[in-house]
């Protein structure tokens, strides 16, 4: 952490509605889950929430 730079935030006022960089990958972290844990588990997740102990 001490190795990290200064980062600077910058706030830009807006009329549109409030977005933010991550939210685009949100639909997709849930099947990059499910498919790593089909490969380590070979178990097919197809429902939310996530069953572990299958």
């Amino acid at each position: 952490m001490q190795d990290m730079p200064e980062i600077e935030t910058h706030i830009v006022p807006s009329s549109r509605p409030p977005t933010g960089v991550g939210e685009p990958a949100t639909p997709v972290i849930s099947p990059a889950v499910a498919n790593a844990l089909f490969s380590k588990t070979r178990v097919l997740q197809r429902r939310l929430p996530l069953n572990l102990d299958a």
